[in-house]
């Protein structure tokens, strides 16, 4: 089942997929120069709940409040 083409690369000239692949050489644009910066925020949705993020982060907060 491959139907992948002749073509390795998808973005580039083949002068340049030859330089990424031989000399291992790839280059990744910064976010900022981007047009959808939004693309580069991971899909997190959360890794507590509400109530141990509040707990941890009370307990953290108690460290810096003098009693």
């Amino acid at each position: 089942m491959n139907n992948a083409g002749p073509n390795l690369y998808k973005y580039l000239h083949p002068e340049r997929a030859s330089s990424v692949l031989g000399k291992l050489l790839i280059r990744f644009s910064q976010v900022s120069v981007m047009n959808d910066i939004e693309e580069f925020k991971p899909p997190i949705n959360g890794i507590v709940t509400e109530a141990e993020f509040e707990q941890k982060l009370e307990k953290g907060l108690m460290r810096f409040v003098q009693v």
